[in-house]
């Protein structure tokens, strides 16, 4: 069942229901059958069979615009079933091809042997045809024109397999990137899009070359299957004999690599989607376009470094899909799904991965492009009222036999419209042909057992009284009257969630150094440490920084405590502040600078290629200072405000004017970088013998309210992955913890540091520490 699969994502299961309950008529609209010709009405009734997800967005196009876009896509349905059908000999096949536009003139014209699940959109191509020709003369232009050349394409890749990368955007041109264009000019001679949008054919291309690509690697193993192959030699030849060859098990690391290598080729093409997107002006238009888009990014999210690609079937949640389509109605959002999922992708990529660079350059330049202020940007996260909730859930669940049982009556009786999305069809070039199912058998299928109706309003009203509103005074009490290990308070006024998501820019469970174990026997361990006190002459361990407006949290982290080693391993002969802003500006292979990025990374790239001097913002100190400035958390402060996410500063290779020596000679690199084992022991040890560490967890949103006390999650959302300092250790009223610094400056928290509990790898913070060993 649907809802099953979702059961980890609230939000989706809401939306499946409100979906179920009439939300559908957003994206699918009720159209007038009675008023169409009995020709149009089986054309309808085709659209529907062979892909319902498309059918849904084209359904709800405006005017006569929509017509034209279903007869455009039955006819291209028919030219790729021709193109699928390995059982048409090539001598007949070829020839079909070239010429399958001059059928749309022929009133007879119909193929009846095919065997392909959409067969009858040639064996009834007559009721296409003639629909097509009653469409305006500058419809019939573009779509004729359009089937020409595509079916010209596919001859000409009949006979020859997909080579080169370039030949790949050369085949994916023909079978998709024409249908971009198409569209586009069907757009523009609607009147509905300006002119802009038919001429500007390299964009609308890049659009169906993005949706092609995804089909294509998603679909490897039922292509390799059925004796189909897509994938570019030139791209699966690096990493096996034959293209079959890498859904073999011992193959599966070369298997990865050329997925991910194809996932990144995919991914250039999306700065070109959200430049379309974001010229288009009508709103059936946009959601008509947008919708597979976001479908596709999220698809390419699920395939990348994914074994199953190679296994089974990849396809996104229903719930998914449904969420993605009512969110995906401007352009602001849209923006916000790109970026969730191209951070999603980041996540996973390796640090051994052959298209590492080229992967995390292309994430970097969507973030960018995607990049809006942050507070104008709308939270994904939905906070419900918990009545309405509550309410609205025990609704739906005691509705469900009623509704189901309804919308199958209605789909069976001349509705017409299939009220499920198919997640996996995310494109035009897909479609399943309906089967009849019987009743009874399809309504004992969609009624759930009243215990699992019990279960979900349990799950529900549970869930909804755990949502209280974020950085709130409700927060506040909720967290003080629950007699926990810590006082929270307001750290943040006036500032939108949004904001402080951006905060959290460290990516968790990242690429992982070495491990070093160390020998704690003989090791007498304090009850507490503070290095602060262990080594007073070293001024940089009692610093807190302030990352400014930037999620520059991972940078921060390595440099505090690459800082405060330098020092402690001189002997407290060298007392320098290391350059957050060289770190978090040059190193690529970190993340995505200000976006996000790996603490481990930014350690080895310490090590290897080293870092120079540099201050607070303003201070002139060091070879490179923080070029982004602090800002304001408090009402009324000497700070500028804090508004929206900065971009990441260029990488600048020389040192600010007067500072000497120059920067080459002033890069300080560490000998050795690992990570620390999470068990306490191994952490206390790295802390009482080398100094501070850099450690990353997740931050929820009471966090954000932590004053005083030993932090412990108590209630609020989980925002993102953050990076902090680890100084050392203590404990009070009988609560073990570690000191942490923290680099939302001195106003935040206990005057910039908190308290987190020991021992129990609270949010994390015990699983991924890092540190390093000066090389002077």
């Amino acid at each position: 069942m649907d809802i099953v699969k979702s059961l980890g994502h609230p939000e989706e299961i809401f939306n499946l229901f409100k979906f179920k309950m009439g939300g559908c008529g957003a994206v699918m609209p009720k159209l007038d059958y009675e008023s169409m010709s009995e020709s149009l009405r089986t054309c309808y009734l085709y659209l529907n069979q062979t892909s319902r997800s498309f059918a849904a967005v084209i359904q709800a196009l405006d005017g006569e615009l929509r017509h034209a876009v279903c007869i455009f896509y039955l006819v291209l349905r028919a030219l790729d079933t021709v193109e699928d059908d390995m059982t048409i000999p090539l001598d007949k096949k070829v020839p079909m091809l070239n010429d399958f536009h001059t059928f749309l003139y022929q009133d007879e014209w119909c193929f009846t042997e095919s065997r392909e699940k959409d067969r009858q959109v040639l064996e009834d191509f007559p009721t296409i045809s003639v629909e097509f020709r009653n469409l305006a003369q500058e419809y019939r232009d573009v779509i004729s024109d359009i089937c020409h050349r595509m079916g010209v394409g596919m001859a000409e890749f009949l006979e020859k397999k997909v080579g080169s990368m370039k030949e790949w955007d050369l085949y994916c041109h023909y079978v998709a990137g024409l249908v971009g264009i198409g569209l586009s000019q069907l757009f523009s001679a609607s009147k509905l899009e300006d002119p802009e949008v038919g001429r500007d054919t390299d964009l609308a291309n890049s659009m169906g070359l993005f949706l092609q690509k995804t089909n294509i690697i998603r679909d490897y193993l039922e292509d390799t299957q059925e004796g189909r192959a897509f994938w570019p030699q030139e791209a699966w030849s690096q990493f096996a004999g034959r293209l079959e060859d890498l859904a073999q098990p011992e193959k599966l690391e070369s298997a990865l690599s050329c997925l991910n290598l194809l996932v990144t080729d995919a991914l250039r093409h999306v700065p070109d989607v959200i430049a379309y997107l974001s010229r288009l002006r009508n709103q059936s238009v946009f959601n008509f376009c947008a919708i597979p888009q976001v479908m596709a990014i999220a698809t390419l999210s699920k395939c990348y470094n994914n074994p199953m690609v190679f296994q089974g079937v990849v396809k996104i949640r229903k719930g998914q899909a449904v969420t993605l389509m009512m969110e995906a109605t401007n352009m602001r959002a849209v923006q916000t799904i790109i970026t969730q999922y191209s951070q999603e992708i980041l996540q996973k990529v390796s640090l051994t991965d052959p298209s590492r660079d080229k992967t995390l350059h292309i994430l970097t330049v969507i973030q960018e492009k995607s990049a809006l202020s942050q507070s104008s940007l709308p939270s994904r996260t939905h906070h419900l009222s918990p009545m309405y909730l509550s309410a609205a859930m025990l609704l739906a669940a005691l509705s469900w036999q009623y509704l189901s049982t309804t919308a199958a009556q209605a789909q069976g009786t001349g509705d017409m419209q299939g009220q499920t999305v198919r997640s996996e069809n995310i494109v035009q070039s897909e479609g399943r042909t309906a089967q009849k199912k019987d009743p009874s058998k399809q309504l004992q299928h969609r009624m759930p057992p009243l215990a699992f109706l019990c279960v979900l309003v349990t799950v529900s009203v549970t869930w909804a009284r755990a949502q209280v509103p974020l950085v709130s005074s409700e927060m506040i009490d909720l967290i003080n009257k629950a007699n926990t290990t810590w006082t929270a308070g307001q750290n943040f006024h006036n500032i939108d969630i949004g904001y402080v998501k951006g905060l959290c820019g460290t990516i968790l469970n990242g690429p992982k150094l070495p491990e070093v174990v160390h020998n704690t026997e003989g090791i007498n361990l304090p009850d507490s440490f503070d290095p602060r006190k262990q080594w007073p002459n070293c001024a940089t361990i009692q610093q807190i920084r302030d990352q400014g407006s930037c999620g520059s949290c991972w940078a921060f982290g390595a440099v505090e405590a690459i800082s405060d080693r330098l020092c402690i391993h001189s002997g407290g002969k060298v007392s320098l502040q290391i350059s957050a802003e060289d770190l978090l500006s040059c190193c690529d292979e970190c993340g995505m600078g200000c976006y996000g990025g790996f603490p481990s990374a930014a350690w080895d790239f310490w090590a290897k290629k080293g870092l120079v001097t540099g201050g607070l913002y303003g201070s002139k100190v060091g070879c490179q200072p923080y070029s982004i400035a602090p800002c304001e958390h408090h009402v009324n402060g000497t700070r500028p405000p804090c508004q929206g996410e900065q971009d990441t500063p260029k990488c600048k290779e020389t040192c600010i004017d007067g500072y000497s020596p120059s920067y080459p000679k002033d890069k300080h690199f560490g000998k050795t970088t690992y990570s620390v084992p999470s068990k306490q022991d191994q952490i206390m040890t790295e802390l009482y013998k080398n100094g501070p560490v850099e450690a990353a967890f997740s931050v929820y949103a009471d966090f954000l309210l932590y004053k005083t006390g030993v932090y412990q999650h108590v209630t609020g959302d989980m925002l993102g992955g953050h990076a902090i300092k680890i100084l050392g250790w203590g404990e009070e009223n009988g609560t073990p913890y570690w000191l942490a610094a923290n680099s939302w400056n001195s106003d935040w928290g206990d005057k910039g540091y908190f308290k987190i509990m020991r021992g129990n790898d609270e949010c994390g913070i015990e699983s991924e520490v890092v540190a390093g060993i000066p090389l002077n």
